[in-house]
């Protein structure tokens, strides 16, 4: 049998479906008087370390039948956190909004699960509510990026934008500044008429972008809207001939090898 290309996390996975699914009767209730648990409390640590081992994998909406499962019967937060985290990315808020506020009464001041009720909160429409849980999580960790990205994110969606700049310059000085990241603190400070920062973080993410025809365009409707017609049309030329070129480019991967 050839296991080369096998990725590490299906041998967990295998292992630990073994593992769960094997009659142990070397663990039986017999022995619990000896300090060695029964079965079904062997099973139930095995299944939840195979919940969190497919949690961790490229195919992590495997372990949402586990989770579902196991959560009720655990007092681990950090397994409760999990699966908040995954019932957040299938877009299910009431189960991730049950499960996170179980890890966070078992963990009150756990800046990692504030973070997280705080984007299910976000998630869930309730503003006011994850502003509370993130700034809870600023203050136990004040350099927490993960908060200072929501607290962005959820200041930039109130229309705050005096307070998503404040987050987002300081996101900047503890993260590599993205190019979504740099366009939302152009936009913010466009929207306080600060044009001269705007156009300068316009700028940076057209000079850090891997793909400038994409990062033309948001400088290019910049200067649109600020009727700078003829930057703008220098900008829109610039992009059309590089489109040309990927399209040229992309026609010829196409075309059978005359080789």
């Amino acid at each position: 049998m050839n296991t080369q290309g096998f990725p590490q996390w299906l041998w967990a996975v295998a292992f630990w479906t073994w593992a769960v699914l094997s009659p142990m009767t070397a663990h039986s209730q017999a022995n619990a008087s000896n300090g060695i648990p029964n079965v079904s409390e062997w099973q139930f640590q095995m299944s939840k370390t195979l919940a969190m081992t497919l949690a961790e994998s490229s195919d992590w909406t495997l372990a949402l039948p586990y989770f579902r499962a196991l959560s009720a019967k655990t007092q681990d937060w950090n397994f409760l956190m999990a699966h908040a985290k995954i019932e957040l990315q299938q877009g299910n808020l009431e189960e991730a909004t049950t499960t996170v506020q179980r890890a966070l009464a078992l963990s009150p001041q756990n800046p990692r699960i504030l973070v997280l009720a705080g984007q299910v909160a976000y998630d869930a429409g309730q503003l006011e509510q994850a502003s509370m849980y993130l700034q809870k999580a600023m203050t136990l960790q004040p350099r927490n990026v993960q908060a200072m990205a929501s607290l962005a994110r959820l200041r930039f969606a109130q229309r705050d934008w005096a307070d998503a700049v404040v987050w987002y310059e300081r996101l900047m000085r503890q993260a590599e500044p993205t190019s979504e990241l740099l366009v939302k603190t152009a936009m913010a400070y466009e929207n306080l008429g600060d044009l001269s920062n705007a156009e300068r973080y316009f700028k940076q993410n057209l000079e850090t972008h891997p793909n400038r025809v994409l990062a033309l365009l948001p400088l290019e409707r910049f200067y649109i809207r600020q009727n700078d017609t003829a930057r703008a049309a220098q900008l829109a030329k610039e992009r059309e001939k590089l489109q040309k070129k990927d399209d040229d480019r992309a026609l010829r991967d196409l075309l059978p090898s005359s080789k």
